[in-house]
């Protein structure tokens, strides 16, 4: 007697974990601003917007040997009298709404399964006859069940049987297949630990809707709630969108730096007495040419996209922006007392050059490791005039993109 209590402890505690195994699948699979109910109207109810009820659905989870939604089950004819009196009563839309049979089991061809097979009135029909024919046979306990659904209009059960679906173990309804499912609808890349993302997923449905009945309220769960937090475990695990060549890997040749000793980028730097062969001048020729093939790298292995790249040098230019703006103030006023305008120009032109450069930006929302990545895009920014050193670089060059300073 205590194994059988015990195996329908197990039994009853199976289907109630089945219900937010479903829902978690329903929150992946609903639109923006959809709500999904455990255990409201429905073991699971899909709501829009707009709260259109677009999906009823009744699980039946068993780890017997019996197989629900049987011709003469009370699973199925308790059902059936459910949804036929939600039509009735205008609580559903039998147009829009999608009625579900959900078990574990596979289940042999019968009503249930031609119900789901109905693609139109003909065929619809075809089921109201026999469902009426089989409600002459069932056992009396049915009787009152079986009575309400056959006296239903045949309009209200053809609808209902047109939008009933049918999900059986060959489906994936449940464990690792569905599982599969709800990783593919959610794009979650393969190198992501994707059992600790499901079941952190599985907790936050298990977690909201146990509030709510302790709350005494039911259990409607929203599909833009379930986002946030899917993306903020997510995030927990994310991995970085691009890897950094180190700079000891990327090789510059004399010829390269030759070749760009003439380049707008560089010319800024000779407006602050740097020479050719000085230091400065080749590091930001090679942190140029890196960062080039860098961001070559990137678009054509397809990490990062246009828009990654232009958010990045926006940030970088608003930086920059900032440091140029106060350092040009500071200079237009020494420049008063000064006697050497020249040199106060070029000593100011390195205070931007240093304190822009002492930085590594973030790219596509990921921290940078490589200085190169962000100096490199500096001198590119410069070698369009977007950026400058010197406090009156546009003027000197001819550049008309002095933007802000």
């Amino acid at each position: 007697m205590e194994g059988t209590k015990k195996h329908t402890a197990a039994g009853a505690m199976a289907g109630y974990l089945f219900q937010p195994e479903r829902a978690l699948y329903w929150l992946v699979k609903s639109s923006e601003g959809a709500q999904v109910g455990i255990e409201t109207e429905d073991d699971i109810v899909i709501k829009t917007l707009n709260d259109d009820v677009t999906g009823r659905e009744q699980d039946k989870h068993s780890i017997s040997e019996n197989v629900p939604f049987g011709d003469s089950s009370k699973d199925l004819w308790n059902t059936l009298g459910i949804w036929c009196k939600a039509i009735k009563s205008k609580e559903v839309n039998a147009e829009i709404c999608k009625f579900h049979l959900v078990t574990n089991k596979v289940l042999p061809d019968g009503i249930a399964k031609r119900m789901s097979r109905a693609e139109n009135e003909l065929q619809a029909k075809a089921c109201v006859d026999e469902i009426r024919k089989k409600s002459v046979s069932l056992p009396k306990q049915l009787e009152g069940i079986s009575n309400q659904v056959c006296q239903s209009e045949d309009s209200i059960l053809i609808k209902m049987i047109k939008n009933i679906v049918v999900s059986d173990k060959n489906d994936g309804t449940y464990g690792s297949e569905l599982k599969e499912q709800i990783r593919s609808l959610l794009l979650v890349p393969s190198d992501v630990p994707f059992d600790e993302i499901y079941n952190g997923l599985l907790g936050w449905v298990h977690a909201c809707a146990l509030n709510s009945w302790r709350n005494r309220m039911p259990a409607w769960l929203k599909r833009d709630l379930f986002v946030v937090y899917y993306h903020r475990l997510l995030a927990r695990y994310k991995v970085r969108p691009f890897m950094e060549t180190a700079r000891s890997l990327l090789s510059v040749s004399d010829g390269q730096r030759n070749h760009h000793m003439n380049e707008l980028y560089v010319r800024q730097l000779y407006l602050l007495s740097i020479e050719q062969n000085d230091d400065l001048l080749i590091e930001a020729i090679d942190d140029y040419l890196c960062c080039m093939t860098e961001r070559t790298r990137f678009s054509v292995e397809g990490n990062l996209t246009k828009q990654d790249f232009d958010l990045f040098e926006e940030s970088l230019t608003n930086r920059w922006r900032l440091i140029h703006s106060s350092k040009k103030q500071a200079f237009r006023i020494k420049k008063r007392s000064a006697d050497d305008v020249q040199s106060l120009g070029e000593l100011t032109g390195l205070e931007v050059l240093e304190e822009t450069l002492n930085h590594r930006e973030n790219l596509a929302g990921v921290p940078t490791e490589q200085f190169y990545l962000t100096r490199g895009s500096y001198h590119h920014l410069a070698n369009q005039m977007l950026v400058g050193w010197h406090p009156e670089y546009s003027n000197i060059l001819g550049g008309k993109n002095d933007k802000g300073t």
